[in-house]
């Protein structure tokens, strides 16, 4: 079990393996775990149900790769800041109703800066969420972005949108390039008609997208593609 915040200092390593994170700290700019060197997670269960304030559970902000874990009762899970990161294979779900703030963002996983990342075959339910939020956010919130493959992750309803891809991040400090949206999952409910409240995806700046198929949105049992232009299938 851990319950004290882990700073990784550049050049640093950490790895932890079927450890369970009960998040005590809200968004310190770092999250629970993070800061400037390497973070590797596997089978790891991230909780912050029991956290009155707006949980962060990892940030990335020197590379690393989280898989095959279970985030719960957060408002923010995977934040990757600066290099290469994989995030696949992980489990969001419960994410928190209310804090102490009552004003709290959620979000699934988040690229403000860095790039290559995957972030593939991941199950993200926001539904409960607290706020504005989406499941997937690719914002150029803290330096410029290239290279972001989302792959055959299954997106349930929440959120404004459900997946942003903006360049207008609050920095205004770098652009969005090459990602990459194929073969994901939609899901749609009557509060969100879209799988999120306004659209599927926000795009601000379509050059910002390379590719983009095999999309889907499920709503009232009926399946429809989801294209690049079309954020309301």
């Amino acid at each position: 079990m851990v319950t004290t915040p882990i700073r990784v200092r550049a050049g640093g390593r950490l790895s932890l393996t079927n450890c369970w994170i009960r998040v005590n700290v809200t968004d310190d700019g770092v999250g629970m775990i993070g800061k400037a060197g390497r973070v590797e997670l596997t089978h790891v269960v991230v909780d912050g149900s029991g956290f009155a304030g707006a949980p962060v559970g990892v940030t990335l902000a020197g590379g690393g790769r989280v898989a095959f874990s279970e985030f719960v009762g957060t408002t923010q899970n995977v934040r990757v800041e600066r290099g290469a990161a994989t995030i696949e294979w992980n489990y969001v779900h419960d994410a928190k109703a209310r804090t102490i703030s009552g004003d709290a963002h959620s979000y699934g996983f988040t690229v403000s800066a860095g790039g290559p990342v995957t972030i593939a075959h991941n199950w993200v339910d926001m539904s409960r969420a607290e706020g504005i939020g989406t499941g997937i956010s690719v914002v150029s919130d803290t330096g410029p972005i290239d290279g972001v493959r989302i792959e055959g992750n299954t997106l349930l309803p929440g959120g404004s949108y459900s997946l942003y891809v903006r360049t207008d991040g609050y920095c205004r400090c770098g652009g969005v390039a090459n990602v990459r949206v194929l073969d994901n999952h939609w899901y749609a409910d009557a509060t969100h008609p879209w799988a999120g409240r306004y659209g599927v995806h926000a795009v601000n700046d379509d050059d910002s997208v390379t590719a983009w198929s095999g999309n889907v949105l499920t709503r009232d049992s009926a399946t429809v593609p989801v294209t690049f232009g079309d954020t309301r299938p």
